[in-house]
């Protein structure tokens, strides 16, 4: 559990550090041992709640994640394609 907590805070701290302004993306989120991915959580994204600068989300969206990661896949669209799928609702209990 404190595992998932983690992931949780990382997630949350990321979107924190830089607030959304004018509907831009996100820079990929990069993970110490270089895996990366799309975070995204706003208005116009698929995230709860559905509103931009929030301290916490539960759900965020996330995409191209930079190589095959087996607790993403269940999101990907096309399976044949790990890394570049975009735009599924990631909860942030995974």
């Amino acid at each position: 559990m404190i595992g998932l907590c983690l992931k949780v805070n990382i997630v949350n701290d990321f979107l924190r550090k830089a607030p959304m302004a004018d509907n831009l993306l996100k820079e990929l989120l990069v993970y110490k041992d270089g895996f990366s991915m799309s975070v995204q959580a706003s208005h116009g994204h698929y995230c709860i709640p559905k509103e931009d600068n929030q301290l916490y989300y539960s759900d965020v969206e996330v995409g191209f994640p930079s190589k095959k990661e087996p607790l993403l896949m269940k999101y990907a669209r096309d399976k044949s394609k790990p890394t570049r799928w975009k735009s599924q609702i990631l909860t942030a209990e995974t």
